[in-house]
């Protein structure tokens, strides 16, 4: 029913989860159609480790993916960074600074500069949620991740 739906998921999230994956195909055909210079395809597939052969490594990879990295990082950038600062500072400057940080913390200038334009969605999704903003931004995040691993593996 729509009144059970409502109490577990923030209102609004289709829009918001629709716009992170939206986010994150583009960002990821992106990465795979420009001719990015051999030195920095190196720095993302190390970044991106060993292709998994095994149950147990793509469970662990699955978990990790669409829990455990979406719940931390969501902590970090959006309800830390962006929520400190935010208390202070219109949403302009804040979005940009977490997106700034979560695209730093990628470590990669490829994926650095994707986690950025993830990070701007993600923060406007934070701002906009009129509850359960860190919920929200966990399952954009977790959402983003999902359809990255369909579409791109």
């Amino acid at each position: 029913m729509m009144t059970e739906t409502s109490r577990f998921l923030p209102p609004g999230w289709p829009l918001r989860v629709s716009a992170a994956v939206l986010a994150a195909l583009v960002g990821n055909l992106a990465v795979h159609l420009i001719p990015w210079p051999q030195s920095l395809m190196v720095s993302l597939n190390q970044a991106q480790g060993a292709v998994f052969m095994n149950r147990s490594e793509l469970f662990y990879r699955l978990a990790l993916t669409l829990f455990s990295a979406p719940l931390a990082e969501e902590a970090v950038f959006r309800w830390g960074i962006y929520g400190l600062l935010r208390k202070k500072l219109l949403p302009v400057l804040p979005a940009l600074i977490s997106a700034l940080a979560f695209g730093l913390y990628h470590e990669n200038i490829i994926q650095g500069l994707y986690a950025f334009g993830l990070g701007l969605v993600l923060a406007w999704g934070y701002e906009d949620s009129p509850w359960g903003k860190y919920r929200m931004a966990v399952l954009m995040h977790a959402a983003a991740n999902a359809a990255a691993l369909l579409v791109f593996g």
